[in-house]
């Protein structure tokens, strides 16, 4: 979906339970319309595969379902950063990877402080994509407008 839109995004392994999906944007838009974007790509995927994809929090709901979070958008929303050391056993990382490395990844946590080695002296995925951060332009905002977004 982000690729038709034109966005480059890059996941990210959180080194906890989560994957982390990346669009680096440009400082363009304003703070509501990232939100609005974030909810409606949320929304959007969950209603095209409800049986794999949740946007809502409930804990309960989402039971078996893949939890797609677009609340980490808004202001004061929280992310981890790339290499960031988490607070678990087996000294878990924050790890940028591309699309195609996820296909051998078992779980979030799947780099530690040893493993990350491997990775050094290649370039990041997100440094990488960060360099050619985009907008939410026109072409998105039309998509916004087609999905009735602008009416929720």
């Amino acid at each position: 979906m982000l690729d038709n839109l034109g966005l480059p995004c890059v996941p990210m392994l959180t080194g906890g339970k989560s994957l982390h999906v990346i669009v680096p944007l440009q400082p363009k838009a304003t703070g509501e319309t990232v939100k609005l974007f974030a909810r409606t790509v949320a929304v959007r995927r969950s209603e095209a595969a409800p049986d794999r994809y949740i946007a809502t929090m409930s804990k309960a709901r989402r039971k078996g379902l893949i939890f797609i979070d677009w609340r980490r958008s808004n202001r004061g929303g929280t992310a981890v950063g790339p290499y960031a050391l988490r607070a678990s056993l087996g000294a878990k990382l924050a790890v940028s990877v591309i699309w195609t490395e996820l296909r051998s990844v078992r779980r979030a946590g799947a780099f530690d402080i040893r493993s990350v080695k491997d990775r050094q002296g290649t370039p990041s995925p997100l440094q990488e994509t960060t360099i050619s951060a985009v907008t939410l332009g026109h072409r998105v905002l039309e998509w916004l407008e087609r999905c009735g977004a602008a009416a929720d």
